[in-house]
């Protein structure tokens, strides 16, 4: 499938709109998918391509057929001296990653976490951010998150990378459909206690309910602050204090 009528097929968007398909024939929706087919063209064009095959039509493949096994091509494919010698981008060591994952094949933590960035605010996410349709920090950090939660042990991990899409979503919006949509399916179940439906943000400011956001307001200066967090969502709190210096001497430092 391409972007538009009578280009030339892309792999990924293939593999996008499969997997969509997929989804909705597991909730009860009938398509047109007919699988059979997809399988015996994609068998054929990894065939053709050897180790030079697109990662997204290996993932497709196991996809389609969860018996089909990719651990052979994994292996013939790490072994390739063009492979080993190329430089590889962040976003392909973790396809690659998440390929050995699904055929029960070890990958190394170590070597993700060491790649790992942090916001200002605690977030915690993978790459630049940047429009680059693939390597960027959104698709890099997507990318991670499940292969840090097929792996388990990372709650704590997972609830920073979270906290860093949410981060992410300014004015009200991510970037754009493709990324809204992959990122809510990745982080929204996690987000969801128990299968609960989340509750509007709201939060108590010294018994004041608050739930109209951004919100803001003078306290006079000394007084105590109670804050009640009335959901399950963050909240980025800044906090302002005037003041005035009476005999300012020259300051040459940075302001960090």
């Amino acid at each position: 499938m391409g972007l538009v009528a009578g280009t030339a097929g892309e792999p990924w968007i293939s593999l996008h709109v499969v997997e969509a398909l997929l989804m909705a024939e597991a909730q009860g929706y009938k398509t047109q998918l007919n699988k059979d087919i997809l399988y015996r063209y994609l068998l054929g064009k990894v065939a053709d391509a050897g180790v030079h095959a697109d990662l997204n039509m290996i993932r497709l493949l196991q996809v389609l057929d969860h018996n089909h096994s990719i651990k052979d091509w994994i292996k013939l494919k790490e072994t390739d001296s063009l492979y080993k010698k190329r430089q590889k981008s962040l976003y392909e060591w973790m396809q690659m990653a998440q390929l050995k994952q699904m055929a029960g094949m070890p990958v190394e933590m170590d070597s993700l976490v060491k790649y790992q960035k942090a916001t200002m605010f605690g977030g915690m996410y993978w790459g630049e951010e940047r429009y680059h349709f693939w390597n960027n920090s959104i698709q890099n950090s997507l990318m991670a998150y499940k292969i840090l939660k097929a792996d388990g042990g990372h709650d704590r991990e997972l609830a920073r990378i979270r906290q860093y899409f949410l981060e992410q979503r300014r004015n009200g919006q991510w970037r754009n459909t493709y990324e809204s949509s992959l990122i809510l399916e990745t982080i929204l179940p996690d987000l969801l206690k128990d299968g609960e439906k989340p509750k509007p943000a709201s939060v108590q400011v010294n018994g004041e309910s608050i739930d109209q956001f951004p919100f803001e307001k003078q306290y006079a200066a000394g007084e105590k602050l109670r804050l009640t967090n009335k959901a399950i969502c963050r909240y980025i709190l800044p906090r302002i204090k005037n003041f005035i210096t009476g005999n300012p001497k020259k300051y040459q430092k940075t302001l960090m």
